[in-house]
């Protein structure tokens, strides 16, 4: 299972992400948010999102002077942009053990509002017991 084509064809590569390139496909995706972190997962928000994954590739290509991308490649950079700071909020809940880890380190606003945007699924229930009450 090296490939997920079904042509076992190694997918082109294409440059990486510049810093300008990251900062425009995020701020086209935070304006889309309410459509792209949608939590329902029926057949009509995923058609939305990807319609809406198409229009972002769009606006995207039309904007950046950059080597033209297409939707699942710049899908991909946002989850693993998303993927980079979840990791990060969900560090800080750890409570120790094993070596330090340097957190990663938000670059731009774009990436701080996707970072305030991004939150935890479930939340503990305080528990009135705790020396924290106290």
């Amino acid at each position: 299972m090296l490939s997920n084509n079904k042509n076992n064809e190694k997918r082109p590569r294409a440059t990486n992400f510049s810093f300008r390139e990251k900062e425009l496909l995020l701020n086209i995706a935070l304006e889309n948010r309410h459509i792209l972190e949608n939590k329902q997962s029926n057949a009509v928000s995923w058609k939305d999102k990807n319609k809406c994954w198409l229009i972002i590739a769009e606006k995207y290509n039309s904007t950046t002077t950059g080597c033209p991308r297409d939707s699942t490649s710049l899908r991909l950079k946002y989850e693993s942009v998303k993927k980079q700071l979840h990791g990060t909020k969900s560090d800080l809940f750890k409570t120790g053990g094993g070596p330090y880890k340097d957190p990663y380190t938000v670059s731009s606003d774009s990436e701080k509002a996707l970072y305030e945007i991004l939150q935890l699924s479930i939340e503990g229930l305080p528990c009135k017991y705790d020396s924290n009450s106290i």
